[in-house]
């Protein structure tokens, strides 16, 4: 991509920080049931329905985290 791109398809570019640090201590709270986190999943998919998913992602605006499963 050229930065002329940015401007001429009117780009919005955004950054983000992860904490690498913070990550076990997710996992902890999630294990000690101390945060809800089963309401975070919104669609559940099969591997077989991968192409289910991408579609219902790209349609359905409701969506928060999709989880695939085997």
């Amino acid at each position: 991509m050229k930065p002329f791109d940015v401007y001429r398809k009117e780009l919005t570019i955004k950054g983000s920080l992860v904490n690498p640090y913070t990550m076990q201590d997710a996992i902890n709270l999630m294990v000690e049931n101390r945060v809800e986190v089963d309401n975070l999943v919104t669609h559940r998919f099969g591997l077989d329905q991968f192409d289910r998913a991408i579609n219902t992602y790209a349609e359905d605006d409701n969506r928060i985290k999709f989880m695939m499963e085997p």
